[in-house]
């Protein structure tokens, strides 16, 4: 049985302004953000409130700075409670406002946006949402959903990061990541499409664009995913229309062989045909052969000692050091 490779996971991502807004000429006010540390990744996306002409200021911040924060001290925050994983979200939520109202000298309501993120190290995962919109996981072929809209009586109603009493509307999901290959984030007009709220089923093209992530060029999907929001999913909707989405990267040696040759380029980071091939030849050895002494691979490989050290070392990055 041949090991599987574990790269660092992929982004994708996407914003597009609605259809309303475009009429009226009023900026998307939907915000999309990340934030990696080591093998750590965070994803925030924000729906900025559309009766506040300021929503999406509010939106950028709390996006950056809640990827920000939870990447940065996922381990200390994951061993944490429920309880107190909330207070550290209203903590940050807190500054964040009085960051604006500081900046901007603009009553705190006009930040109003929803709030919707995720942190993984690749083992476990912590989420939060306050709101509107999705937050869904895949597992191969399948997807679920983990957090669902907050609508109250009426589809357009929900919760901001400014309502009072955010202990009540917050809620908080961790948990083993182990056997989910990705995360998805959405906003209110992308789930118009993508989401099936009586079902409470995600829609089957977030496992083709899931799909499309592990198999192509990043800039090629982030392209086809713009084209897909702009020409599809907001027709449907008269919103902004934003998804974010986290895929982990796991493939063999003979998987690899037969990927397309721009995507296995970039997935190695080799610059040339020449690298690529050299690359191959020791992960044929180190995952198949089970080979680990450097000196051993360069003999079987008839690659100098100090190339293999190199490439075994841009490998290494590429791979959160989980392939040595």
């Amino acid at each position: 049985m041949q090991n599987i490779i574990t790269f660092s996971p992929r982004i994708v991502k996407s914003a597009i302004q609605g259809r309303l807004h475009e009429k009226k000429d009023i900026e998307c006010q939907d915000r999309v953000n990340m934030f990696r540390s080591g093998k750590v990744i965070a994803i925030a996306l924000s729906d900025g409130a559309g009766s506040y002409a300021n929503s999406a200021l509010g939106a950028e911040e709390i996006t950056k700075r809640i990827a920000n924060n939870f990447c940065i001290n996922f381990f200390k925050i994951v061993r944490r409670s429920k309880c107190d994983i909330k207070k550290r979200v209203i903590a940050e939520i807190n500054r964040t406002l009085k960051l604006l109202y500081n900046n901007h000298s603009l009553p705190k309501k006009e930040f109003s946006c929803t709030l919707l993120f995720v942190v993984s190290d690749g083992d476990r995962f912590i989420a939060g949402h306050i709101g509107d919109g999705v937050i869904g996981r895949f597992s191969r072929n399948k997807s679920a959903v983990i957090s669902e809209p907050e609508n109250f009586d009426f589809s357009n109603v929900t919760s901001f990061i400014t309502s009072s009493n955010l202990l009540k509307y917050l809620r908080i999901y961790r948990g083993s990541s182990k056997f989910y290959d990705g995360f998805v984030l959405m906003s209110d007009g992308s789930t118009d499409s993508l989401y099936d709220k009586k079902k409470n089923r995600l829609s089957k093209s977030l496992v083709q664009i899931k799909k499309w992530t592990q198999n192509h060029p990043h800039e090629m999907v982030n392209r086809a995913l713009d084209q897909n929001m702009k020409e599809i999913i907001r027709q449907k909707t008269h919103d902004d229309c934003s998804l974010i989405m986290f895929v982990k990267i796991e493939k063999s040696h003979h998987q690899m062989r037969h990927l397309d040759k721009d995507f296995l380029m970039e997935l190695l980071n080799a610059k040339n045909q020449l690298s690529l091939k050299n690359k191959m030849k020791i992960l044929y050895q180190i995952c198949n052969n089970k080979i680990q002494d450097t000196k051993v691979v360069a003999k079987k490989t008839s690659l100098s000692t100090s190339t293999v050290r190199s490439h075994i070392n841009v490998l290494k990055s590429l791979t959160n050091n989980q392939m040595i």
